[in-house]
């Protein structure tokens, strides 16, 4: 009984990855934000290759498999943070920005009614 529940499990992962490559090949239609679609379905692809990997290795006793599936489920995690550090910085400088350019439009604007 654990075996099959076992079996149906990696099945459906299995099955969860073809999925996400076929969302992945449509979410190239987004054209400004393709970068950041892809990468977050390519870092989910990696994490439940890795899950899968690993559960596979459990089951079967293979513990290279199960260190190889580990490792993928940490370079995932890794690129993920790596991507919401770099989308947080760029939100602030994007921030910063704006809030010099209001700044020196009322600079500009004092001196306009100076004159």
């Amino acid at each position: 009984m654990i075996l099959i529940r076992k079996i149906l499990l990696v099945t459906s992962l299995v099955l969860l990855l073809i999925a996400t490559d076929v969302k992945g090949s449509w979410a190239v239609s987004f054209s400004d934000q393709q970068p950041v679609i892809l990468n977050i379905f390519g870092n989910a692809k990696k994490d439940m290759e890795g899950k899968t990997q690993e559960n596979i290795g459990k089951m079967t006793g293979n513990k290279k498999d199960q260190a190889i599936g580990k490792a993928k489920q940490v370079e995932s995690k890794a690129a993920q943070n790596t991507q919401d550090t770099v989308s947080d910085l760029t939100d602030k400088v994007k921030g910063k920005a704006k809030d010099i350019k209001n700044s020196m439009r009322k600079g500009a604007d004092e001196i306009k009614a100076r004159v």
